[in-house]
């Protein structure tokens, strides 16, 4: 079950953030386009100074591709501590950012 989600809509070439708080094991991180051209690439991190911008297929930079999820260890240790999501892609897909209390299988 997602304790915290949220949504929206990139712009092309401008990094979006997402800041998580709360406690939890895992996010998922969904790419909700239905165009195959819709890559979204994400960076993690513990605070948004502290999270590199992500850039396309850049060493420390994941990749969703259209229609498709990855899931990434929630670096928070205790409640009240964060974690910030930073997308980018060259297009303008829609995304889905949820904070899982446990982990999915």
């Amino acid at each position: 079950m997602a304790a915290v989600s949220k949504h929206g809509t990139l712009s092309a070439g401008t990094v979006a953030t997402v800041t998580l708080t709360g406690f939890g094991s895992a996010i998922e991180i969904f790419n909700r386009s239905a165009t195959s051209t819709d890559l979204i690439y994400i960076t993690s991190g513990r605070t948004a100074a502290a999270t590199t911008d992500p850039v396309a297929a850049a060493d420390e930079t994941f990749v969703i591709p259209a229609g498709k999820s990855i899931q990434i260890p929630y670096p928070a240790t205790s409640p009240g501590d964060g974690c910030v999501v930073k997308l980018i892609s060259a297009t303008t897909p829609t995304y889905s950012v949820q904070l899982y209390a446990f982990r999915q299988p």
